[in-house]
Order: C-alpha cells, then sequence, then structure tokens
C-alpha cells in the first residue's frame, strides 16, 4: 500500500494542508504516522487509494451541486427569482459548497455584503466614541489635544508631568479638558 505525505494529498485533493487535516478529524481521511529516512519524527503519510477514492467522491459531489444549483436556477429564473435557489442544505458542507448552493452571482455578491455589514458592526476600535467632533469633546487624550492645539504631543505630555498642564490620568491613559488646554496655551503664548 503505497503511503503520500500531507502536502501530495493536498494537491490531489485540490485543497490546502490544512484541509487535510480538517478532514482526518472529520473522519474522512486516514493518517499513518511513518519514520522516514532523514527525519528524526514520525511523519504523518496518506493511503494513495483512499486519498484519490475521496478525491473522486469529492468531485462527484461537486459536480452533483452545481448540476443541482443550475436546473434550480434556472426553473427559478423561469419564475423570476433568481436568488431562491432551492438546494437541500447539508450541515456537513464545506464553505465552498455552501457558496456554490447559492446558485448565482448575485447571492454571492448579496452574501458578501451581508458578511462585510456583519464585520463592520462587530469591529470595535477600542474607542467608541471616535465619530464625536473634536471640538464637541469633554475631555481629550494627548494625540486630540496636539491636533486641537497645534502644540506637539511630547510637549503636552512634558507639561503633564511637569504640572503646568493639569489632566486627570484614567486607566493607563491621560485625560485633558479643552479648558484646561486651553489655559495651557494661553500662558505658553504670552
Amino acid at each position: 500500500m503505497p503511503y503520500i505525505t500531507k502536502e501530495q494529498a493536498a494537491t490531489i485533493l485540490k485543497t490546502s494542508t490544512r484541509g487535510v487535516e480538517r478532514l482526518v478529524s472529520r473522519g474522512k481521511l486516514s493518517v499513518t504516522p511513518e519514520k522516514i529516512e532523514g527525519r528524526t519524527r514520525l511523519q504523518p503519510m496518506y493511503d494513495d487509494e483512499q486519498v484519490r477514492a475521496l478525491a473522486a467522491s469529492m468531485a462527484t459531489t461537486a459536480e452533483t451541486i452545481a448540476t443541482n444549483s443550475d436546473e434550480a436556477l434556472a426553473t427559478n429564473r423561469d419564475n423570476g427569482d433568481a436568488l431562491s435557489a432551492e438546494v437541500p442544505d447539508d450541515e456537513n458542507d464545506e464553505p465552498s459548497q455552501a457558496l456554490q448552493r447559492a446558485g448565482s452571482v448575485e447571492g454571492i455578491q448579496a452574501f458578501a455584503l451581508m458578511v462585510a455589514d456583519a464585520l463592520r458592526g462587530s469591529q470595535t476600535t477600542g474607542n467608541e466614541y471616535q465619530d464625536v467632533p473634536l471640538r464637541d469633546k469633554m475631555t481629550l487624550s494627548f494625540k486630540e489635544a496636539a491636533r486641537l492645539s497645534g502644540v506637539p504631543e511630547s510637549h503636552l505630555r512634558a507639561a503633564f508631568a511637569d504640572g503646568k498642564l493639569r489632566g486627570a490620568k484614567i486607566g493607563r491613559g491621560v485625560r485633558v479638558s479643552p479648558g484646561a488646554l486651553r489655559a495651557y496655551v494661553a500662558k505658553v503664548l504670552k
């Protein structure tokens, strides 16, 4: 029984080495640790016949899904509904198979927009108040104070450390009120 490496299995299966590992974890592919000359550790090896049989099975499944999607699209286009292709849902599908089931470019684009919107909504910048205009903020970071006043951030930090600029340490940062910033800039300019 000839054995092949993970990289060779990935090439035959038209997937990544991580994809091969996923197939092993799902029980669709078995791995045999073998000692290879020139290597100190046991290397994962895969039965060539099993890999080729799985590749053929995956190709047949992909063709079936594509055929079903095309048939459903043709039927739905006749009815004027291009986005509701009725293809059986399988919870064990790979993401690529789920996208094939989407059935159309418009379906995939709609899915991509939905994912992008979800990602945009879940991203946090660390400061939920960044969209508040600088002039309306009640407290300022050194970076914001430097932008607002035109005084370099390093000078503002030094002034705070020397007690010339009033502010409050909040967590790991320092916040300065706009009034304290105005008073400091007025003193410096006199």
